[in-house]
């Protein structure tokens, strides 16, 4: 069995205070893209969610954009230093390979912040890909600069300046 980190109530606790979190700047490029990609206006955002969430750092601030949203972890512990208190936004625990919870072709936004190396890339691609609404986005991004495993995915970001 893999070992796993941010489990034990001591390492939730520091990782909910002490993680740093992403400028609005992150979150007006995706939406800028998640408009351009479905076409779609503010307003009709429906649903976007935050795989890897841990206590919910990169979900909380989605919540101002989409109708609901929802943070995925494998952590019970970090899910508990989630916050309750968004009314559009909830957490639950689960691996990000098991989709099953979604309806096909319903989410219009799916991002991972930090977390794409915890993943069987290869199940949670294939998911990802049914999850998505047509024209929905899927957006992985950290702190510096992220290597895409998929060559496109490289060629892309290559192509494609996002000033942060």
């Amino acid at each position: 069995m893999a070992h796993r980190y941010f489990e034990e109530s001591s390492h939730t606790e520091a990782y909910a205070l002490y993680r740093p979190t992403y400028p609005e700047s992150v979150y007006d490029a995706i939406l800028k893209y998640c408009y351009e990609s479905s076409g779609l206006m503010e307003a009709e955002l429906e649903l976007a969610v935050d795989f890897g969430c841990g206590s919910g750092q990169s979900t909380l601030p989605l919540g101002k954009y989409f109708k609901k949203v929802i943070g995925l972890d494998v952590s019970p512990e970090q899910i508990k230093y989630a916050p309750k208190h968004v009314s559009n936004v909830s957490f639950q625990v689960g691996p990000s390979e098991d989709l099953s919870f979604l309806e096909d072709d319903t989410v219009d936004l799916i991002t991972v912040a930090q977390a794409l190396h915890w993943m069987d890339l290869n199940k949670f691609y294939s998911e990802v890909e049914k999850k998505l609404k047509p024209g929905g986005v899927f957006v992985a991004y950290g702190y510096g600069k992220n290597i895409p495993d998929i060559q496109e995915a490289d060629a892309l970001q290559n192509q494609v300046k996002i000033s942060v």
